[in-house]
Formats: C-alpha cells, sequence, structure tokens
C-alpha cells in the first residue's frame, strides 16, 4: 500500500522543486509588464503576452529611487526581451538601451553608439544579469536593488556605470519542465548577445559581470564566446576584438561544474577571465536536484559545487556561502548579505583584495 503513496508525494515534491528552480525571488506578473513593440522574440513565440522589454518597474517604484543614483555613476538597462535568436551575419544584434535620467526620474530611450559613447577606462563597467521568471519591471527592481547594495551603500568612490541587463525570462505556458528547459535554451541566444557587448567594449574598461543562477549560466557562455568560443553555432566575426580581462561574479551558477573546463561547453570562459569570483551553495535546496532537468544525465550545478577540477592559473576564488544563505535560491539572500556583497564589491569596482 506505500507504493502509490510514495509515488504521489515524489510527484508533488518534483512540482515543487521545479517551481522553485523556476523562480528567482516570488512569483511573476504579466499584467505589470509593459509589452514592447517587436514579437519575433522567443517569448513571443512561446506564449508570453506582453514584456517585451521596456524598462519598467512596480507601482510607486520610481518615487522611491529618484535619484538614488550617485552622481559620479550613471544606471542603464540592456534589453533582449524584444529579440528573437541571433543571426550571424547581422553586424550587431539590435540590442535596446535606456539610461536614468535623475532630472526627469525617469528612463530615456538611447541606442548602442549613446552607451559606446559613455565607457571610459577610469568608470567601471558593471553589468547585472538577473535569473529565471523574471519579468521587465522586477529586473529593473532587481537591477536598482543590486546597485544600490554592491555600489551605492560601499565605501568606494570609483565612478561606476552601472547596466541592467533584462532578458525574456518571464514564465511561459506549459509546464515548469517546459519553461526551465527553454530559458536553459534562451541561454546560449543570451550569452551570444552579452559577448557582442564586451567585444564592443574597449579593452582598457573595466568590466565586471554579475549574474544568479541562469544569469551566470549566461556569464559563462559569453565569456566563452568573447574569447572566440561558440555556443550552439553562435559565434563572434573573427574581426571582432577579443578580450581577456573581464571579471565575473557568478552566484548560485545554474550550469555544469565541468563546462569552463578547457574542452568543454564553455571550455574558453576562463580565457576572457581576468579574475572569477564563485559565490556556491553546498546548502542550496533547488540546485542540488539541477539533474532532474536532464534526462539520462547526473550533472552537478556549478552553483553548488564550485569547478569540478582545481583550477591552478590563480584567477578563480570560490566560496561556500551556505552559512550566510541557507538552503535557500534566491537572488536578495545574496545580497542582503554583507560578507557576499563585500566580495562581490570588491570584484565590481576592481578593488585589490588584501
Amino acid at each position: 500500500m506505500t507504493g502509490p503513496f510514495r509515488i504521489d508525494a515524489a510527484l508533488r515534491l518534483t512540482a515543487l522543486i521545479f517551481a522553485l528552480l523556476a523562480a528567482e525571488a516570488g512569483s511573476s506578473n504579466t499584467a505589470d509588464a509593459q509589452p514592447g513593440d517587436f514579437a519575433r522574440s522567443l517569448a513571443a513565440e512561446v506564449g508570453v503576452v506582453g514584456d517585451m522589454g521596456e524598462p519598467n518597474y512596480g507601482p510607486g517604484f520610481a518615487e522611491s529611487v529618484k535619484c538614488r543614483v550617485r552622481p559620479q555613476d550613471e544606471v542603464w538597462v540592456i534589453s533582449s526581451r524584444h529579440l528573437g535568436w541571433p543571426a550571424c551575419e547581422e553586424d550587431t544584434p539590435a540590442l535596446k538601451y535606456w539610461r536614468w535620467d535623475c532630472g526627469v526620474k525617469n528612463w530615456r530611450k538611447h541606442d548602442a553608439a549613446m552607451f559606446k559613447a559613455s565607457e571610459s577606462a577610469v568608470v567601471a563597467t558593471v553589468v547585472y544579469i538577473h535569473g529565471n521568471r523574471v519579468d521587465s519591471w522586477k529586473a529593473v527592481d532587481l537591477g536598482w536593488y543590486s546597485y544600490d547594495a554592491i555600489v551605492r551603500s560601499g565605501q568606494y568612490d570609483r565612478p561606476v556605470r552601472y547596466v541592467i541587463y533584462s532578458w525574456p525570462s518571464t514564465r511561459i505556458r506549459g509546464t515548469q519542465l517546459n519553461d526551465l528547459r527553454c530559458k536553459a535554451d534562451r541561454t546560449n541566444a543570451e550569452a551570444y548577445y552579452v559577448a557582442r557587448v564586451l567585444s564592443a567594449t574597449r579593452e582598457d574598461v573595466p568590466v565586471c559581470l554579475i549574474g544568479f543562477s541562469y544569469g551566470a549560466r549566461i556569464i559563462s557562455g559569453g565569456l566563452h564566446v568573447a574569447a572566440g568560443g561558440e555556443v550552439c553555432g553562435n559565434a563572434l566575426p573573427t574581426s571582432a576584438p577579443r578580450r581577456g580581462n573581464i571579471r565575473s561574479v557568478l552566484m548560485a551558477g545554474a550550469l555544469h561544474n565541468y563546462w569552463m573546463h578547457p574542452g568543454c561547453f564553455h571550455g574558453q570562459a576562463l580565457q576572457s577571465t581576468d579574475r572569477m569570483l564563485i559565490l556556491a551553495n553546498s546548502c542550496d535546496k533547488v540546485l542540488r536536484r539541477y539533474h532532474w532537468l536532464f534526462r539520462g544525465q547526473r550533472p552537478k550545478a556549478l552553483g553548488t559545487t564550485g569547478l569540478s577540477w582545481y583550477d591552478d592559473t590563480g584567477r578563480v576564488k570560490e566560496f561556500d556561502c551556505c552559512c550566510c544563505v541557507g538552503k535557500t535560491h534566491d537572488s536578495l539572500t545574496y545580497l542582503n548579505s554583507p560578507q557576499l556583497v563585500e566580495l562581490t564589491r570588491q570584484y565590481a569596482l576592481w578593488v585589490e583584495a588584501e
């Protein structure tokens, strides 16, 4: 008599884990998202209505931020929510750009040329990439929260160009498993888009990428493509500049723990790396079941184990966050930890840790 009960319990547990892994920080509400003007995106293809990338925020949020941007900083949004899969023959993917204007307390639309013109060798460019099931307004909310925690609340005066990278991770129709697998596939396209942004940035501009969960997966793939690799057939043109001095912070990375090993799926990622901080969590009750997403495989997530091999280059630092964040899989628990934020801040602002 215990057989059916065990099966039912297993099914309910599976559904719970998929629901947790699909969520970054709470539930999403597509009704609050503002639609864009381009319907060729993956989100449109698989059933998301609206949420095509205009930067937006929850009701009353603009009043709470007003001008929380430090005088020496800029805050930008780069969005790929309106884009489909990358077409490698195109010279530049048509990402959308906005910059926060403290004067009007709103976003002003710009383009890639304006973003390029804003770069500087004395200004650190920090890119925050969210995880799964994050609507456009929540992406902005999380971006502001991370800016406050990492930059504005810190003791360092270095000017920062803070970029909130918004990708189409709104929940799609169908099962939890379908959502997770579709978003995992989408991270390959996002890796290519991020690599294009990196390639277009001058090498003397200090850059740090910060990503949570699937955001960390995008960063790993983006570093790999930026170094000359390819992901699912997408690669930079041979004439595109290569960068080898990018810093990154991977929080609870939802990617295989061996992918960045030379010869593997993201095997050239460390070639683009100046320093990398891997914030893993051996207690993460969601990522410990990462292998449930794959048929016939049992991969372990980078976000629970760290790298599957010993890296002797001295460029990678790994830290087990179990004592800081517990069993949760939530970006806010990382951003609310003073110890983890200080570690992240040192990488983001290119501070040489003692």
